[in-house]
């Protein structure tokens, strides 16, 4: 699928059969992704209370 405002990417979905090698292999791919990284204003803003 490509996606909208982000020219050269796409986003892929895969599935594989539970208790199959491909799914294994799917497993371990997932491990080796990093974390996903949270914008420090993000989590600022979060933490602030409301201002009226």
């Amino acid at each position: 699928m490509h996606l909208e405002g982000t020219p050269g990417q796409r986003l892929c979905v895969c599935t594989a059969e539970p208790a199959t090698s491909d799914h294994d292999a799917m497993l371990l791919l997932g491990m080796t992704a990093p974390e996903p990284v949270t914008r420090p204003d993000a989590q600022t803003a979060r933490q602030r209370p409301a201002q009226s």
